[in-house]
């Protein structure tokens, strides 16, 4: 299985300002990097105290994350970018990555009761244990649940095709003191690109047609996998962005408060 050329930007240093600016940048925002995660800061959102997006990237496994994205909660203002446009700007700017190619598209469930209630009975209802995948095929038990997300409607924002499965799975987060947490991840599934037009706020209103897994599935999955030895680098990146945001402000008992809830 080939593995990610990206994966090297994982031992690069951390915070690293781009050259020259990007349009994200072109609109009074500003870009952090710790290895392969991007995180947004914005003037209007909390003074800047607060990362309004952080996204990660595999360009190779066409594979990104979204841990956060908290666009709908910016004032509007003049220079306001929506999801959709930071995502693009970011992977095709920042991190060399063509967003219409994605396959997988991840986002974290942290601090979402209802969707942890969604989660934990589509396992119980599937004779399943709390930390087993769960693999859903459009129609299946748990698909209408999903889609009425926010992470699948944030999720038509960045990728401009249909959803052809999702896959459920558990990661682990740690802190420095070794206290661990499991946390639910929500995968996206998308078919291969068959143009390269950039994703739009309305982007792939059709749902896919299909009644089962793509043929596919497993083998895109089977590369997903691959990314697990990366997993520790990527929380440890995760770990150090967060925790350099609380320095870059003063220590704010607020942002000691989300970096909790992260980990």
């Amino acid at each position: 299985m080939k593995l990610p050329l990206s994966l090297p930007l994982l031992a690069r240093g951390l915070f690293t300002i781009f050259e020259p600016k990007t349009v994200i940048e072109c609109h009074a925002y500003e870009i952090r990097r710790s290895g392969i995660i991007y995180g947004i800061l914005s003037p209007e959102y909390h003074d800047g105290s607060q990362f309004l997006d952080l996204i990660s990237f595999y360009p190779d496994a066409k594979v990104a994350t979204i841990y956060t994205a908290k666009n709908d909660d910016e004032p509007n203002h003049d220079n306001k970018l929506t999801l959709t446009q930071i995502f693009n700007s970011l992977a095709e700017e920042a991190a060399l990555y063509t967003p219409v190619d994605t396959r997988w598209l991840i986002f974290d469930v942290i601090e979402d009761s209802k969707t942890d209630e969604v989660l934990a009975g589509l396992r119980e209802s599937s004779s399943l244990y709390s930390v087993d995948d769960i693999n859903i095929a459009p129609g299946d038990q748990g698909w209408d649940a999903i889609l009425s997300t926010e992470y699948y409607k944030k999720a038509l924002q960045v990728i401009d095709k249909p959803v052809q499965g999702v896959l459920i799975r558990k990661q682990d987060r740690h802190e420095s003191w070794k206290r661990f947490k499991m946390i639910d991840r929500i995968h996206f599934f998308f078919p291969p690109s068959k143009d390269k037009e950039p994703a739009t706020p309305t982007a792939a209103e059709g749902l896919a047609t299909q009644v089962e897994l793509p043929l596919d599935y497993e083998e895109q999955k089977a590369i997903l996998n691959g990314l697990i030895i990366y997993e520790d680098q990527e929380i440890t990146s995760l770990s150090e962005i967060m925790t350099e945001l609380v320095d870059l402000t003063q220590n704010t008992e607020k942002s000691h408060e989300i970096l909790e809830t992260w980990f």
